[in-house]
């Protein structure tokens, strides 16, 4: 049974619109992936910044709340030494001051200064170890979560072009079929 012209012709063509739709649905796939993936990097940028932004007034948040306590301690501080200078004014009222009331002048400086160091100190502290924890914390979700998207985007548009690939090739080939 030889092989007739037309049937040549038509293999031919079938094979060239199969290699035309190949190559039309590689283009289109590359075009959309290219697409998806300018649009995962678009979202995962935008999606960064909302993070750092809820990031940064949860730390401006805690920041004030901290703010609070530093005045709570400042103002205990300033109770502390206003104590000391009461112990020392009566101390000193009848021009006399005894051995008890030295030690009760010296123990009131000392726990006014300690109260100052403790209100410094701390404040200071904590501070600063939140915000670099809420800095931190921003930073590595905001780089996970945008890869994250990035790969689902860029598989995504790999699925939809394969099959719109395959779709393209069927139709190319059921098109030369029937010529």
């Amino acid at each position: 049974a030889a092989i007739s012209s037309a049937q040549l012709d038509a293999t031919a063509k079938a094979n060239a619109a199969e290699a035309a739709a190949i190559a039309s649905a590689a283009t289109d796939a590359a075009t959309k992936a290219t697409i998806a993936k300018n649009a995962a990097i678009s979202a995962a940028a935008i999606d960064a910044q909302a993070k750092a932004d809820a990031a940064l007034a949860a730390a401006q948040a805690d920041a004030k709340l901290k703010a609070d306590q530093a005045k709570a301690d400042a103002i205990a501080s300033a109770n502390a030494k206003a104590e000391a200078e009461t112990v020392k004014a009566k101390a000193y009222a009848d021009g006399i001051v005894t051995e008890a009331e030295q030690r009760a002048i010296d123990d009131a400086t000392t726990k006014a200064n300690n109260a100052e160091a403790a209100a410094i100190s701390s404040a200071q502290l904590d501070a600063t170890a939140k915000a670099n924890a809420a800095e931190a914390a921003a930073i590595a979700s905001a780089a996970t979560d945008a890869a994250t998207k990035a790969t689902t985007a860029k598989n995504a548009a790999i699925s939809a072009a394969a099959i719109d690939a395959q779709a393209k090739a069927d139709a190319a080939l059921a098109a030369a079929q029937a010529d």
